[in-house]
């Protein structure tokens, strides 16, 4: 007699999951191909909230539920796969070293500004009438790269 139970999944979290994914065989992930958000990860309604499918799928396949803190990475960097032995815990920290680690970390142009550009900001920001989004414009950088150079230089390069 065959112990197991035999569980009913249709219609539920995880059968939605499974029956939108495909197995790339290249890479061995199962990329789901149901609604991705603005970062490419899966997403799916469960209990009447929307859930990260790969954080679902791990926390099904390990049997435990996850504080909000912890992070379900990626190992092999693909944001829409849900293959459970792909998925590993983290924090945050954890996750940006990864990603750093990995090269995926975004450059933002902030970190381009020289102090001589950061002195140009100050002197025109504060002496003259224009705007931190025109100042973004003119030295073609975010307008949160001018925010961050007034605001967080030393200000003893201006002198």
């Amino acid at each position: 007699m065959n112990s197991r139970k035999r569980i009913n999944i249709k219609g539920s979290t995880i059968h939605k999951i499974i029956f939108r994914t495909k197995t790339n065989f290249n890479t061995g992930c199962w990329e789901y191909l149901g609604i991705l958000n603005k970062d490419k990860y899966g997403t799916v309604l469960d209990n009447g909230r929307v859930v990260k499918a790969h954080r679902f799928m791990y926390e099904f396949f390990n049997n435990i539920k996850l504080s909000p803190e912890i992070f379900v990475c990626h190992s092999c960097d693909n944001p829409c796969c849900v293959n459970p032995e792909h998925l590993w815990t983290g924090t945050c920290k954890d996750n940006l070293q990864d990603a750093k680690h990995k090269g995926r970390m975004r450059h933002s142009r902030y970190c381009s500004v020289t102090d001589e550009t950061r002195r140009k900001l100050y002197r025109e920001y504060m002496y003259s009438s224009i705007s931190k989004r025109k100042l973004a414009k003119k030295y073609n950088i975010t307008f949160g790269a001018v925010t961050y150079a007034l605001k967080f230089t030393n200000r003893s390069i201006f002198i």
